[in-house]
């Protein structure tokens, strides 16, 4: 039958277990593009074209288009494009099956690509996993690393390790805080400025150590560093 029409493509929508004999047995019959609906990746030699869907992906998104028109009162008819998710975040869950076990690597995807976890992003993501809101924001407040928040312009890191502190670590927090007026875990108002203090990060012959989005700052004491930043304020509003 494959011959006789010339079969380009096959559809694959087995059980997990069946799917690789099956892929197998597709490759050999000289078909070039596989549309694989199994809940499983294949493995297929490099000169075929396979598109992997995620169905569970699918009715997760379909369960929180229903939520959020119920709670906004809204028909599910007409649907505003603009609840669709970012392709990266469709992305990002089709590397994952929805098991619970997959949270904390899709909340670092997620964070990694977006800069922070939005409130959008985090009801996708209970919907993918079928876990509540209020799972992933309690995952989110256990772990430092992650930030609910618009990351700030400008990142403000300071080591306070052991070697950094006796070298006058405290000295460029209090410039931040004279400068800035926010201490540890703060950003300012606008959300231009954040500081984190951080543990040490191994380089304690340069200490102390502040860095700006990344950027270790060449600075000797707070004087330093209360003039970068003012000048960094001034490039701001400029």
């Amino acid at each position: 039958m494959v011959r006789s029409f010339d079969v380009g493509i096959a559809i694959i929508c087995v059980p997990k277990d069946a799917a690789q004999s099956v892929a197998g047995r597709i490759v050999s019959l000289g078909i070039k593009a596989i549309w694989n609906f199994s809940p499983t990746q294949l493995a297929v030699p490099s000169d075929i074209v396979i598109r992997n869907e995620n169905i569970a992906l699918g009715l997760a998104i379909l369960s929180h288009y229903l939520k959020r028109r119920k709670k906004e009162s809204l028909p599910v008819a007409g649907a505003d494009s603009r609840t669709n998710p970012p392709q990266a975040l469709i992305d990002i869950f089709a590397r994952y099956q929805p098991k619970r076990e997959f949270l904390v690597r899709i909340m670092e995807d997620t964070q990694r690509v977006f800069g922070f976890l939005s409130q959008d992003a985090v009801g996708y993501i209970a919907d993918f996993l079928n876990i509540t809101r209020d799972k992933v924001l309690e995952t989110a407040a256990f772990y430092p690393m992650f930030h609910t928040e618009p990351p700030a312009r400008y990142r403000i890191s300071l080591c306070r390790g052991e070697t950094c502190t006796k070298n006058g670590s405290q000295n460029l927090l209090e410039a931040i805080g004279k400068t800035l007026s926010i201490s540890s875990g703060e950003a300012t108002p606008d959300g231009m400025f954040s500081l984190e203090t951080v543990p040490c990060r191994g380089m304690c012959a340069h200490g102390p150590i502040v860095s700006i989005n990344d950027r270790i700052l060449d600075v000797k004491n707070g004087d330093d560093l209360a003039r970068e930043l003012r000048a960094l304020m001034s490039q701001a509003r400029s």
